[in-house]
C-alpha cells in the first residue's frame, strides 16, 4: 500500500462511524481518487464498510452506501478489464 493510500485509509477509519461533519469530507475524498486506488486499498474499504457495526445517523450511512457502491463498481470493472 502506498503512503497516500494509508493515509486515505486512516482518515476513513477516522470518519467511519462518526456522526460529524468529517464523514461527508472523508467520503467526498475517497469517491474522487477511487479510480487510483490499488486492488487492496478497494477491498479493504469495501470489506470494512460492510463489516461496520455502525455507519452513523442515516445520512451518515447513505454516504458510506454511496461510497460503497461505488468501491464495488470500480472493483466489479478492474474485472471485467481483466477479463477481457
Amino acid at each position: 500500500m502506498e503512503d497516500n493510500e494509508l493515509i486515505d485509509l486512516c482518515a476513513f477509519r477516522y470518519a467511519l462511524g462518526r456522526r460529524t461533519y468529517i464523514v461527508d469530507v472523508v467520503v467526498t475524498h475517497l469517491y474522487y481518487r477511487i479510480e487510483k486506488y490499488s486492488i487492496n486499498m478497494l477491498k479493504r474499504l469495501q470489506e470494512e464498510i460492510r463489516n461496520a457495526y455502525d455507519l452513523g445517523d442515516d445520512c451518515d450511512k447513505y454516504l458510506w452506501d454511496m461510497l460503497l457502491e461505488e468501491v464495488e463498481d470500480e472493483l466489479d470493472n478492474r474485472r471485467d478489464a481483466r477479463e477481457v
